[in-house]
């Protein structure tokens, strides 16, 4: 009797270990595509690989893995993980001009993986529209938070319109990306 019960405990811990494997893989992804970053000369917002990576690790993950990622991911940046663009850490870091991105993230994670999850799309137009409408809420968390810093009518010019092309760049890599994925793999 003892030895089924540690067969079950053995059996439940990798079923737990196998479930959690993708979100920390996503977590790690995520901290990866941050180091990608591009400082631009008139704004405190650098370009970086972190919303292809949120726009990806939501269509391949459910809603609740997605979001447990970036989550993840925000914990070790308070925790002083430098996993934030240019290798930055630390909960000074969360309560800068860059955070409503960083809660955008959550946020559009969860939205991305929730329409993806849902409609099921085949084609890349209704893939990429869907990480569109996550571009749109991490855009919304960025202005709204950065405004405070910057003044709203300076945080549309400072942290919005300079990024439109490169998300757009992003969002078309990211689609392509989770096209093959299914394609191929899934």
């Amino acid at each position: 009797m003892l030895k089924i019960s540690q067969t079950t405990t053995t059996t439940e811990t990798f079923a737990t270990i196998r479930s959690a494997l993708p979100i920390f893989a996503a977590t790690i992804f995520i901290a990866l595509m941050a180091q990608i970053s591009i400082p631009l000369p008139f704004t405190v917002v650098p370009v970086t690989g972190q919303t292809f990576a949120v726009f990806l690790i939501s269509a391949v993950l459910t809603p609740k893995k997605a979001v447990g990622s970036v989550l993840n991911y925000i914990f070790l940046g308070a925790m002083g993980v430098p996993v934030f663009a240019m290798s930055t850490a630390g909960t000074a870091i969360l309560m800068g001009p860059t955070t409503g991105y960083i809660l955008g993230f959550v946020v559009s994670s969860f939205i991305v993986s929730a329409l993806i999850h849902t409609l099921r799309p085949q084609r890349i137009i209704t893939i990429a529209l869907s990480m569109w409408v996550g571009s749109l809420v991490v855009f919304s968390f960025g202005y709204l938070w950065l405004g405070h810093f910057t003044g709203y009518d300076k945080a549309f010019a400072m942290g919005v319109l300079p990024f439109l092309p490169g998300d757009l760049v992003k969002i078309f890599l990211a689609a392509t990306s989770y096209k093959l994925y299914i394609h191929f793999i899934k």
